[in-house]
């Protein structure tokens, strides 16, 4: 945990030592010693949770710098810090989960888990900001769940497939852009058909369509 404001801090680390499958190595109040520590700890650490605003450094750059250094390693915001530019750019360096300093205890430990799965996150209060940041750019982030993932979860890899099968690629470009096999793509869809409730291409592609649609009326 990468946070200055030690009594939240060490209030919420109690709690996830609390947890069956959660433990907290260690809790520092700069970006710099965060960094330090985690690589330090290669091979320990699964979660860094930071700060946005630390007293040293960036709290992005304390983000982009682990990621970049422990592949690893998954990071998520938990913060005050709360605005679309902010979400906008912490989607863009790869971060896992963007969380407010209001969310409940109990749903920051679900989203954590699963964070650790391989999912996007971002605490409800601030889900809004993600289908801003979505209409602005039409595109689906590729560390980011879309606002779909309110009814369904999807993997980083079927983010990229919805992506560009809602662009109109077929298999074979799709197969082409994220350099993979086209049986890797059409096994993506099928898992993709299964969490929309499809059976083809052109009812998935309708489905995606209506769930934008229907968020940003």
């Amino acid at each position: 945990m990468i946070d200055k404001h030690t009594l939240s801090k060490n209030i919420l680390a109690k709690y996830l030592n609390e947890q069956p499958d959660m433990n907290v190595i260690d809790k520092v109040n700069t970006g710099y010693l965060g960094i330090q520590r985690c690589s330090e700890a290669k091979g320990d650490i699964d979660l860094a949770i930071i700060d946005i605003k630390l007293p040293d450094l960036s709290g992005m750059m304390v983000a982009k710098t682990i990621l970049e250094e422990n592949p690893d390693v998954k990071a998520v915001f938990l913060t005050s810090a709360i605005n679309e530019r902010l979400l906008a750019e912490a989607v863009k360096i790869g971060v896992n989960g963007y969380f407010s300093r209001e969310v409940e205890p109990d749903l920051l430990i679900i989203l954590l888990r699963e964070v650790m799965k391989g999912f996007f996150c971002t605490s409800p209060d601030i889900s809004h900001l993600l289908v801003n940041f979505l209409k602005t750019t039409g595109e689906l982030p590729r560390s980011a769940a879309d606002d779909m993932s309110e009814y369904h979860f999807f993997s980083r890899r079927e983010l990229d497939v919805l992506n560009l099968l809602r662009q109109g690629l077929s298999n074979k470009g799709i197969s082409d852009k994220l350099f993979i096999s086209e049986n890797t793509v059409k096994n993506h869809l099928q898992n993709i058909y299964e969490k929309l409730g499809v059976s083809n291409r052109t009812q998935a592609v309708a489905t995606i369509i209506d769930l934008f649609s229907s968020k940003w009326e």
